[in-house]
């Protein structure tokens, strides 16, 4: 990861798009395994590696979003968005949270069945454990991979509190957004291994059943500031937008464009212009 961002947004009526990145989403979502035939050794056991191959694919993303749960909706119109503008391509933390649980209801009915309607204590939290470090382990994988972070913060991420004796900070019952943007405050900073090498040289799980309330303090000093009027400067600045006339201008826009790495380059260099002012 080479940059993060804090987004704020009201409303998703300005990243108007088509759905295109979402109905290529819905296809690899079908590629995921369902089976446990297809992750068991020759002993019976879970192969971990295959699991979380299969399960948590991470691949290369330009753009790694994360968001409340409550805010799927946003953050796939901002997916969609940063696809049709810019072809740049999204990793939706939200898009593991289901197979997580899907993988570990399976991991209960095989090995932690007790009686028609209840699980076995001990194996049952011995599979969350390896099922939910198996996540984090892929979700740490995919921020490292991608090129930079959107973390989306609306009222349903993260609240301020005051905490006794102490100044108000910002908090989030979400230990999945704990664990990305504390994961992003410490990683590695570097541009995508995607990128051409001479551009190189020069440059949640939070749908499970209620139980405890946990709050959790979070970083976000280390993430840029956009808004509205930032993404808009964005569009503007990459040229992705036109209304020209002619055969030959529309020609011209088009080899003018912005798009993919070129796209995040013109982001990273006016939004540290804007931070140091």
């Amino acid at each position: 990861m080479f940059k993060g961002f804090e987004l704020t947004l009201s409303e998703s009526d300005f990243l108007a798009n088509s759905g295109r990145y979402s109905a290529l989403l819905r296809k690899r979502q079908e590629k995921i395994v369902d089976t446990f035939n297809e992750v068991l050794l020759s002993d019976g056991k879970i192969d971990a590696d295959k699991i979380i191959e299969e399960w948590f694919p991470s691949g290369q993303y330009h753009v790694f979003i994360s968001h409340s749960h409550k805010d799927l909706e946003l953050a796939e119109q901002l997916a969609n968005w940063l696809y049709e503008k810019f072809k740049l391509t999204s990793f939706l933390d939200s898009h593991v949270w289901g197979y997580a649980n899907n993988l570990l209801k399976d991991l209960n009915e095989k090995y932690a069945r007790h009686g028609e309607e209840t699980y076995a204590y001990e194996p049952a939290i011995s599979n969350a454990a390896h099922v939910y470090l198996m996540l984090s382990t892929a979700l740490a994988e995919a921020i490292d991979k991608s090129e930079c972070l959107f973390f989306i913060n609306t009222e349903n991420a993260l609240e301020n509190m005051q905490i006794k004796g102490s100044q108000e900070e910002s908090r989030t019952a979400s230990p999945w957004i704990m664990h990305e943007l504390k994961t992003s405050a410490m990683i590695r900073r570097r541009y995508s291994s995607d990128r051409e090498e001479s551009l190189l040289e020069s440059a949640g799980l939070e749908s499970l059943e209620k139980s405890a309330s946990f709050s959790f303090s979070v970083p976000t000093e280390h993430l840029l500031k956009l808004d509205k009027s930032n993404l808009s400067k964005w569009v503007e600045d990459c040229g992705v937008e036109y209304d020209t006339g002619s055969l030959s201008q529309w020609i011209q826009c088009i080899r003018n464009e912005k798009k993919e790495f070129d796209a995040l380059d013109v982001l990273y260099t006016f939004s540290m212009i804007d931070e140091d002012r």
